[in-house]
């Protein structure tokens, strides 16, 4: 059958922060069976200054937790249910201006490392585990004994790092939301390899149509992560 509904989206801090902000409108949706629509509320002015602004942890200062925000996503359908999606997000901008990148409007020179998560994965070897950034504790939440990633970006922080390549696979969405909060930037690089061209680019019925839905599917992920400021679309393409 056909939904009929409204669609709002509703702000606040995600800091708790006391911002003012601004009121989306309301849109009516007419969705027919087995489509998709796409609802776009605005534009509007943000209007609240950098200070809303999402920024790294540059200088470092212990203890920094970056300005993020919710969007309380809403769907109320005529007869059904209602349905509500919160999605935690930064605002920043990032753009390259000449031969170096300009952050909300400025410069900003990264710093960083190539994350392998291959050189993690051997700490388990013996024990057939391969997933490092689910099961490593240095990647996941602080336990007993362990910082967890909160420390180990804190650590790289301190290092003077602000910026870490993530290779060859997708950081898990606890990765980023932590790179979110302490205002630490991710350059977020897709699962394909590319390296010694062993992998097949061909156009279908090649391997290309698998490597584009893949890429697609990180950005619909991971978009609205403001610690995502570049894109790697392969490593070493060749």
């Amino acid at each position: 059958a056909t939904a009929i509904g409204t669609v709002t989206a509703a702000l606040s801090s995600a800091t708790c922060d006391a911002l003012s902000y601004p009121t989306l409108p309301a849109m009516a949706v007419t969705v027919p069976p087995g489509e998709t629509v796409v609802v776009t509320l605005g534009p509007v002015t943000w209007g609240m200054g950098p200070s809303s602004y999402w920024w790294p942890n540059v200088p470092y200062q212990a203890g920094y937790h970056a300005k993020l925000h919710y969007a309380s996503v809403r769907l109320a359908t005529t007869g059904g249910p209602t349905q509500t999606l919160p999605v935690r997000f930064g605002f920043r901008q990032i753009i390259q201006v000449g031969d170096h990148y300009e952050l909300n409007g400025v410069r900003v020179n990264l710093r960083g490392d190539s994350l392998q998560g291959a050189n993690y994965d051997s700490i388990h070897a013996a024990m057939d585990v391969s997933d490092a950034y689910d099961l490593v504790p240095g990647f996941l939440p602080p336990s007993n004994g362990n910082a967890g990633w909160p420390g180990a970006v804190d650590n790289w922080q301190r290092l003077n790092y602000n910026v870490a390549r993530i290779h060859q696979e997708p950081a898990s969405p606890y990765m980023l939301d932590v790179a979110d909060d302490l205002g630490f930037m991710i350059i977020d690089e897709t699962a394909i390899r590319g390296t010694n061209g062993d992998q097949d680019f061909a156009p279908a019925p090649g391997g290309e149509p698998n490597m584009l839905a893949h890429a697609r599917a990180l950005v619909l992920r991971d978009r609205n992560h403001p610690a995502v400021i570049r894109w790697s679309q392969c490593n070493e393409p060749e």
